[in-house]
């Protein structure tokens, strides 16, 4: 069963996930690293998960493109960051 746009792009939201507050490096003001307490266990745990959602938010973006190009519709999805979330380059 293929889902609707709406279902994909509710999967969108949910895959945007918080983790960024224990990123896996954080700088001070003069750009140097800052120990935030992780293990490198952790750190590694942390950064696997946020590949792996961004993989899924790229897989379920083709989906909506595919929709898009059916119904030859032009859509413009973005998703916004607060100050507290970063992209996965960032991390």
């Amino acid at each position: 069963m293929s889902k609707t746009l709406g279902q994909l792009i509710d999967e969108m939201i949910s895959c945007n996930i918080k983790i960024w507050h224990t990123a896996t490096q954080l700088k001070d003001i003069n750009g140097k690293l800052i120990d935030n307490g992780l293990s490198t266990k952790e750190k590694v745990e942390i950064h696997t998960k946020t590949r792996l959602e961004n993989a899924k938010r790229s897989s379920i973006r083709y989906e909506i493109d595919k929709i898009a190009d059916s119904e030859n519709a032009v859509m413009d999805i973005k998703i916004n960051y607060t100050d507290e979330e970063r992209s996965d380059d960032e991390v």
